[in-house]
């Protein structure tokens, strides 16, 4: 989806995350995050980030998380340097959403070890280009197997 609203970044990274990992780890239908999914389906990505945009309780529970964090959360206004995007696996594909681009950016097959290919295309396109520049996080929305 297409961000519109400022620092929202984190928001959409999130979404993305959970939307195209909804089937395998079973998101509850009732749920605000899959009824803004089904009502989205084969929207373009500006109508789904616009609609987004307009979705006051998404905004009240962004705000919400963001004022539990432990630093204080910069107003949607805010110039700031730091920015969240998604990696995720499709047809076989690790494939980058970025709110800020105008379409998902296919980086090539994962082959069995996503975690591998994406690690190599974070290198490559992002730590490589600025070596020097430790302001970066990373996490990974995994399936939890059952012990």
């Amino acid at each position: 989806m297409k961000q519109y609203v400022g620092n929202a970044c984190g928001t959409i990274a999130a979404i993305h995350c959970v939307a195209n990992a909804a089937e395998k780890m079973g998101v509850d239908a009732d749920s605000p995050v899959a009824q803004f999914m089904e009502s989205m389906r084969g929207q373009s990505p500006k109508a789904i980030g616009a609609a987004l945009a307009d979705m006051e309780d998404f905004h009240l529970a962004s705000e919400e998380c963001a004022a539990g964090g432990q630093t204080e959360a910069p107003e949607a206004d805010e110039d700031t340097n730091h920015h969240f995007i998604c990696f995720v696996e499709r047809g076989g594909d690790v494939i980058e959403l970025d709110g800020c681009k105008h379409r998902p950016i296919n980086h090539g097959p994962a082959g069995d070890d996503f975690l591998g290919a994406a690690t190599r295309v974070i290198k490559a396109q992002f730590m490589e280009k600025d070596p020097e520049n430790i302001q970066f996080n990373m996490m990974a929305l995994v399936k939890r197997e059952e012990a």
